[in-house]
């Protein structure tokens, strides 16, 4: 492939809609998405519990604070009541010294109560964030290996097609090496049977055979094919995508419409295959 078709096949894999969802649906990209989505519910859970927590940890003070008060003030009105009663008094004020110490210790052990909590909160939120941080790094780094992996699953495929169709011929090693390209190109974590693959290269062996396609031709179904042999998570609507692409590719050339039919039914039994649809 020159320079001018490679970069023609680039420019149609960033365009494709196909391949963006087959990107998008690569099955670790779509666990670090389940990953982000799980970690960014705990984040937002823990938030509210700790925002419920620093709520309940005044309130708390709040009590204490009151409960004191309120034990402080019956403490003086006994003390009132008391007067011109020194052994009383004396009972009386002992009783106030310690209910004082006991009113600042209980607020003082809501303060200490909560300023912990606060403590372990931000904590627990940073160790979240950094976590949502850390996915987050993933999914981009994953993105990355996924456009990698299918720009060079696609080249593979339209290097070995163009090469088979050269001649007019595709030979049985012709044949298997696109096997071989179409079984790399699905790296999914469910690969299809082996036996719907080798179906899947023969078919398309035998109408390429003829060179009536282009490179921009090549570049299309063999994204189209990519795509579909990693749909596991790929939507009806766009494999129907997959069905006009296959129709419009071959539209213009002589390929007879049972070989374009089989095609149809190879990529279909893939992709019911793959989505766990097939009966």
């Amino acid at each position: 492939m020159s320079q001018i078709e490679s970069l023609e096949t680039r420019r149609l894999l960033s365009a494709s809609a196909i391949a963006k969802a087959a990107i998008q649906n690569d099955p670790t990209v779509v666990a670090d998405r389940a990953a982000i989505a799980q970690h960014q519910q705990a984040l937002s859970t823990q938030i509210d519990a700790c925002r419920a927590l620093a709520a309940s940890d005044r309130a708390a003070i709040r009590l204490a604070m009151t409960d004191g008060r309120a034990t402080l003030l019956a403490d003086r009105q006994q003390i009132r009541t008391d007067r011109g009663n020194d052994a009383a008094l004396a009972t009386d004020r002992q009783t106030l010294a310690a209910n004082q110490a006991a009113a600042k210790a209980a607020v003082d052990a809501a303060r200490a109560t909560a300023t912990t909590h606060a403590a372990d909160c931000k904590s627990q939120i940073q160790a979240d964030r950094e976590t949502l941080k850390a996915d987050r790094l993933q999914l981009r780094a994953d993105l990355k290996a996924a456009r990698t992996n299918q720009k060079t699953s696609v080249r593979a495929i339209v290097n070995d097609s163009i090469a088979a169709a050269g001649d007019g011929t595709i030979s049985d090693a012709e044949v298997q090496q696109l096997v071989t390209d179409l079984d790399a190109a699905a790296a999914g974590a469910t690969k299809p049977d082996p036996q719907t693959v080798n179906q899947l290269a023969t078919d398309l062996s035998a109408v390429i055979k003829d060179g009536a396609l282009s490179t921009a031709d090549y570049a299309t179904l063999a994204t189209d094919v990519q795509a579909v042999l990693n749909s596991a998570n790929i939507t009806p609507a766009e494999i129907q995508a997959v069905v006009t692409d296959v129709k419009n590719i071959f539209s213009n050339t002589n390929i007879d419409q049972g070989q374009l039919l089989k095609i149809g039914q190879d990529l279909l039994s893939v992709y019911l295959e793959l989505s766990g649809l097939q009966g």
